[in-house]
């Protein structure tokens, strides 16, 4: 039986990932196996403390504002906070208040959507100025400052 997961999941590897009989396995570019893992404290925390791979890859939770948030950006990652409250019914300041006590940040979530979205099109090829217009950065100057402070590394250093 194949499993086949939702459009966050699309947005997160470019493809849809599924499960199925035989033996498991995780395929990754050449580049991203060099790349330094960057995590911040509270990712690192949520990762030791949260379950395994094949969980966090299944579909998310219902009740999770952070799933939720999620996959609302996931199908449209240009929505600002309020656009983003509003689809989850939810106040602007609600959502806001609602997510620091879980820990984390609209801005958060959806910079952890594009870091790994520009990841996965700078693998496949694609140009800074193509990555940067697809996440919708004004510049690819902003993408590159953007994505050196969220990776450590320049985009050209993951670049397939």
């Amino acid at each position: 039986m194949r499993r086949v997961f939702r459009p966050s999941k699309l947005f997160l590897f470019g493809v849809a990932p599924t499960f199925g009989p035989g033996p498991a396995a995780l395929r990754l570019p050449r580049q991203a196996l060099q790349l330094p893992i960057q995590r911040d404290a509270v990712e690192v925390a949520a990762w030791v403390r949260g379950p395994s791979l094949r969980a966090m890859l299944s579909e998310p939770a219902p009740s999770s504002l952070e799933s939720a948030v999620r996959a609302v950006l996931a199908r449209d990652p240009q929505l600002g906070q309020a656009e983003v409250a509003r689809s989850l019914g939810r106040a602007p300041a609600t959502l806001a208040r609602q997510l620091r006590e879980a820990g984390t940040s609209y801005r958060g979530l959806r910079d952890a959507l594009r870091r790994d979205r520009a990841v996965h099109l700078l693998a496949r090829g694609a140009t800074v100025a193509e990555v940067a217009e697809a996440l919708a950065f004004s510049e690819a100057s902003a993408f590159q400052r953007a994505f050196k402070r969220w990776t450590g590394v320049t985009p050209g250093s993951v670049r397939g």
